[in-house]
């Protein structure tokens, strides 16, 4: 089935679902509007246009974050769920992007699913998780998903791959991913089935920050291993759906 998708977000990931989407025959528009400067009922005549609306905007450099904490609740918290309730008042369906970095896990036994109750160790993650408590009670119909330190085949600045590469010391703990190519097609699926509720997009397994630079790593390039000073290796949830 044809669908109308219109995305809020023109970053990385606004405009990889846009290319995704677009590839696949859907129709798809990617709003150059603010939600938070845009008067409502400008918004509601776009969205009334679309079967799906997904947002794929935030605040999320962290260090940023903890400095502009009105900002980043406004647009985090304040936009999102905002956006959410004209969706659900239009009777369209909304997708919102979280972030499976509202967990925490203390080790390979301590693997957290979509029941699992948040505990943020970040400004931003906290956002995150008082946004899906927001969007979960006032929309229930919502599409939530989660991802985790997204990585892609393709470089851009965005990519964890990326990211990782510029940084003198990397550690050595686990961490889950998404592989973004991979994410593309589950996504598709529950949009296409008008899933609701928490869905974790994460790839199967765990892999350490510094096991991924000496793998996409110049030869030459020689990274000191950074334990952490406990036992947290971030969240290391490794449902696939």
């Amino acid at each position: 089935m044809k669908m109308k998708i219109l995305i809020y977000g023109a970053g990385w990931i606004g405009n990889i679902l846009k290319d995704h989407f677009s590839s696949i025959g859907w129709d798809v528009l990617m709003s150059d509007k603010k939600v938070g400067l845009t008067p409502k009922v400008i918004l509601e005549e776009e969205i009334q246009g679309a079967d799906v609306v997904i947002n794929a905007f935030a605040k999320t450099n962290i260090d940023w974050c903890e400095k502009n904490k009105e900002e980043t609740f406004n647009t985090n918290v304040t936009q999102a769920n905002y956006l959410s309730d004209i969706v659900k008042a239009l009777g369209k369906q909304y997708v919102f992007f979280s972030s499976a970095c509202i967990f925490e896990s203390s080790g390979l036994l301590d693997i957290k699913d979509e029941s699992s109750i948040p505990n943020p160790k970040c400004y931003y993650s906290e956002t995150k998780a008082v946004a899906e408590k927001l969007i979960s009670s006032s929309n229930p119909q919502a599409l939530i998903v989660r991802i985790r330190l997204p990585l892609s085949e393709k470089s851009h600045p965005r990519n964890t791959i990326n990211r990782i590469l510029t940084y003198p010391y990397l550690n050595d703990s686990q961490e889950t991913v998404t592989v973004i190519e991979d994410m593309l097609a589950p996504l598709t699926e529950l949009i296409r089935e008008k899933k609701e509720g928490i869905y974790h997009l994460l790839n199967a397994g765990t892999i350490s920050p510094h096991e991924i630079g000496e793998i996409f790593g110049t030869p030459h390039k020689v990274w000191t291993k950074q334990k952490q000073d406990d036992s947290k290796s971030g969240s290391v949830i490794i449902d696939n759906r």
